[in-house]
């Protein structure tokens, strides 16, 4: 949870619309995901258990232990992201109540889903 409160945090004042793990970052953790669990009990060729996917590969999300990957996941370190400004500036009360008004109800959208007009 503080994790995730430290990326909101930092969205927010940095005024952020989206942000994504770089690659390098991603291939990094999964190199080191793989690596941890070749020495799991999982891994082991005569282990046939959901944690396997058909070619018998081991798929977990996770294999440190609780207090590891609280450490881990400790403090939130946005250069291990591309962070994406908005692109438009942020509109006023008044801009989208207007757009608000001309927009289409619910109702009207629902009804060009399913009819199809």
């Amino acid at each position: 949870m503080r994790y995730i409160m430290q990326v909101v945090r930092e969205m927010v004042e940095g005024d952020y619309a989206a942000m994504e793990v770089r690659q390098d970052v991603r291939d990094r953790y999964n190199e080191v995901v793989v690596d941890r669990c070749r020495n799991m009990v999982w891994s082991h060729k005569r282990v046939r258990s959901w944690y396997k996917n058909a070619a018998n590969r081991v798929t977990v999300n996770s294999p440190w232990r609780q207090l590891e990957y609280w450490q881990l996941t400790r403090e939130f370190d946005p250069a291990d992201y591309h962070m994406t400004t908005h692109a438009a500036p942020r509109s006023t009360k008044q801009d989208s109540t207007e757009s608000a008004q001309s927009a289409p109800s619910m109702q009207e959208r629902r009804r060009k889903i399913v009819v199809g007009t």
